[in-house]
């Protein structure tokens, strides 16, 4: 595939509208913030969020967005719909209720109770064509969503390599040798993981060796699950205490888990789960 606006798709694949040049510097900049209500379109089935074409590129916007982290905290949120002939729109929006769209309550969540999650009614949201992020072709975006899900973030291998520098330290500190083996049984194959993931992610094309970049996320969410609850055990019951961080990096581990899962990556984590 050749390079277009994003890695791996080919630039006929995706139509760039009006907002992408006119909040390209306030995004790049920080001077504006931006959530995004995309989750929905990676679920199979009839499409949670449908646009039909008005006039001049215009779209009006009916279904549900479950999940849009930020409300309140941001200024604008992009919004994927689906369209008629298969494609998807990207809609970039005041995040603030307006016609046609309404924000539930911030959703009871563990470990993001602080993030303002909500989930969004949209019943004829009216969409200008100046508030057009971009469109693109769906298969292709399932396809390049695909590989960018199959990776492991930086993010899930900073919590595990925490909760290993802690489990050590704390069985040293404690007298608890178990929990010292307990590190050092799962330190070789946590740096192993660490370093293969850098390496597909810096040194091999986004599109390539997509089954072991699955593998390895699910590996190490299994191993961050692990290391954690062996962290509470080796910590003993002041983990359940709130202010405890324990407790906060089981939850952590399990949000690592389910962020920007699709089916692939399920099936892979069940499976590294269950031993397999």
């Amino acid at each position: 595939m050749s390079r277009g606006p994003l890695p791996g798709m080919p630039a006929e694949a995706v139509e760039l509208g009006p907002a992408a040049v006119r909040h390209r510097a306030g995004l790049a900049d920080a001077s504006t913030s931006a959530g995004i209500a995309i989750a929905h379109i990676r679920r199979p089935g009839p499409p949670a969020v449908r646009a039909t074409p008005t006039v001049r590129g215009s779209w009006t916007l009916h279904g549900t967005a479950d999940w849009c982290t930020g409300w309140g905290m941001l200024d604008f949120v992009m919004i994927a719909a689906s369209t008629p002939d298969d494609r998807f729109v990207f809609a970039l929006l005041p995040a603030r209720e307006q016609p046609g769209l309404r924000a539930s309550p911030p959703l009871p969540l563990a470990v993001m109770g602080g993030t303002r999650t909500v989930g969004l009614e949209l019943d004829g949201l009216a969409v200008a064509a100046d508030d057009v992020l971009a469109t693109m072709d769906a298969e292709l975006w399932r396809v390049h969503d695909a590989a960018r899900t199959a990776n492991t973030t930086p993010a899930a291998l900073g919590l595990l390599r925490r909760i290993m520098r802690e489990l050590h330290a704390l069985g040293a500190r404690r007298n608890r040798p178990e929990a010292v083996d307990a590190a050092l049984a799962m330190a070789g194959r946590t740096a192993a993981c660490r370093s293969e993931a850098y390496a597909l992610l810096t040194g091999v094309p986004m599109m390539e060796r997509l089954a072991e970049r699955t593998a390895l996320r699910a590996e190490v969410g299994q191993l961050t699950v692990r290391a954690a609850n062996a962290l509470v055990a080796a910590r003993s019951g002041s983990s359940m205490l709130l202010t405890s961080p324990e407790q906060r990096w089981v939850r952590e581990a399990a949000f690592h888990l389910v962020q920007a899962q699709t089916a692939t990556v399920r099936v892979a984590q069940l499976a590294a789960l269950a031993g397999s």
